[in-house]
Parts: C-alpha cells; sequence; structure tokens
C-alpha cells in the first residue's frame, strides 16, 4: 500500500447527530438516533476505510458530508474553517467527489457524454457543444484510472468493471479533493478488485483523498491508512490499520465481542444442486 501524503485534514466531523430522518432529509424523530456524536476525519492522500454492519451509519454519515441531508447537531470543517452544505451541489464545489454503489450512468450515450453529461465543452460559436474538445477531455480523466477504451462507445457496451471506471473517471472531471467509494468492489471479480486497488494508489500519489466504504475485511488490511468503524450509529474506534494485528481486530469493533465468543449453528442442511450454470456469455457485458 502506498504510504499517506501528509497530515493536512481536508476534512472534519465533529461531534455528528442525526435523528430519523424522511426520503428529503428531513428529521422526523430527533430521538431515534440515526447517527450519534460521531467524529470522523479525512487527510491529504489518504485511504480511509469506514466499516460497519448494516444499518451502522455510514450511509447517513456520508450524506452528511456530501450535502445530501443535514445534521441535526455537530460541526462540518473543510481545511479548518467551518462549513455548511445546503445541498450536494455545495459539496461538489468545495470538492467532494461521490461514487454511488449504484451507477448513474445514461447506457444509450458514450462514455465522453456521460463523464460530460450537463457540462458539455461548447464552442464560441455557433453556441454548440464541442465534440472534439469533450472527446479530448475525457480521455485525459480516463487515463487517470487506466481506462484504455474509445471515448466514443456507449457505456451500455462496457462491463461493469469498466463501468464502474467511467463513474470514477466522471467524478475526477470535478477535480475532487476527497472523492468516496461506497462498496466499489460489490460487482467486482478478484482481477477486477485488483485493477481498482492499482486505480486507488494512483489516485493518492496525486493527493487525491479517498473515503472507501466497504464490508469486506480483508480490503481494509489490504488498501486502508485508517479505518473508522460505526456500530449503531456510533463512532467506535479510529486507528491505523497497520496497528491491528489481525482481521479479527475489526470484527469484535464491528459486533462488540471477540470472535471465538461468537457461535455458529452447523444445524442447517445444504440440499442438492437446484440450479447450476457455466460458460454464460452476453457480448462484452457477460463473459
Amino acid at each position: 500500500m502506498v504510504t499517506a501524503n501528509s497530515e493536512e485534514c481536508i476534512m472534519s466531523l465533529q461531534g455528528i447527530h442525526k435523528g430519523l430522518y424522511d426520503a428529503g432529509g428531513r428529521t422526523l424523530n430527533s430521538k431515534v438516533k440515526v447517527l450519534e456524536n460521531v467524529n470522523f476525519s479525512i487527510y491529504r492522500g489518504e485511504v480511509h476505510v469506514l466499516l460497519g454492519e448494516n444499518g451502522a451509519g455510514k450511509s447517513s454519515l456520508m450524506k452528511v458530508l456530501c450535502g445530501v441531508i443535514p445534521a441535526d447537531e455537530g460541526r462540518l470543517e473543510w481545511k479548518g474553517s467551518a462549513v455548511k452544505f445546503g445541498s450536494a451541489n455545495d459539496a461538489h464545489k468545495k470538492g467532494i467527489g461521490l461514487v454511488a454503489q449504484e451507477f448513474s450512468l445514461c447506457p444509450n450515450l458514450t462514455i465522453a457524454e456521460n463523464i460530460w453529461l450537463g457540462r458539455e465543452p461548447k464552442k464560441f460559436w455557433p453556441l454548440q457543444i464541442d465534440k472534439k474538445k469533450m472527446r479530448q477531455d475525457a480521455v485525459r480523466y480516463m487515463q487517470m484510472v487506466s481506462l484504455d477504451l474509445d471515448p466514443g462507445i456507449r457505456v451500455r457496451d462496457l462491463t461493469v468493471a469498466h463501468q464502474q471506471l467511467v463513474e470514477i473517471s466522471k467524478a475526477l472531471s470535478m477535480d475532487p479533493e476527497v472523492l468516496i467509494l461506497d462498496e466499489p468492489t460489490s460487482a467486482l471479480a478478484d482481477n477486477q478488485v485488483e485493477r481498482l486497488f492499482s486505480v486507488v494508489e494512483n489516485l493518492i500519489r496525486q493527493d487525491v483523498s479517498i473515503i472507501f466504504i466497504s464490508h469486506k475485511l480483508n480490503e481494509v488490511m489490504r488498501i486502508g491508512h485508517k479505518v473508522t468503524v460505526l456500530r449503531d450509529g456510533k463512532t467506535v474506534e479510529t486507528c491505523k490499520v497497520k496497528e491491528l494485528d489481525h482481521v479479527d481486530d475489526l470484527v469484535r469493533m464491528m459486533v462488540g465481542r471477540k470472535l471465538a465468543s461468537l457461535k455458529f449453528s452447523d444445524a442447517d442442511h445444504i440440499g442438492k444442486t437446484v440450479l447450476k450454470t457455466s460458460g454464460i456469455t452476453r457480448g462484452s457485458r457477460l463473459q
């Protein structure tokens, strides 16, 4: 793993509280805590892994950080100064990018068109899209993630792994200082995961800070500099990955007890195979 580049704090969330909220982010019940006194900081050129079970508060915390929902209490700082994000656009302007677990690409548009969707470069006269510049600029960001494809290819013809790299290229085109990757390996094969890790290592060399959300414990040990564990909406612990003796330490922080105290039942019986497939191919999308 590449060493973190500095001790400059880019973004800090301090004492964040958020009650049960609706789809618009409005708090419905402040007594039911989704987040309670959560602290989280990201430094320049580091990979900070955010870890926790389902319902631990990871997504809600990132929504606060990205300006999608407001915190009920707490303080957000950007490079040491207090900030308030009224919308996701405010966070984008500051330099926060997000690659969500669910892709937001338009399958019938090309790679270049997806990267610059809504921000297409225009010719001075007549006022129309400068497709040549759009393709050239797209290639620049594609090269940052080692995506060696024709920017004119339609997204529907790409593999899932390539679509993800397009999403990252799109986020990088906004020149973020902090990039959030939400469960980025969930749909990737092992060789594709290694390629993604190489992309992450290349980005931190360029001083981009990465918040890596994952539930795969081995990935924390492989890619992270620091890890913050959430449980039941609270910060359990933040530590340097190199200080962890074993992945069991992460399990203990996530569930609140040692792995040895967990009981597993072998009573369930797995029956005969009901359905089996092999060698299924559909163009470049499924191989």
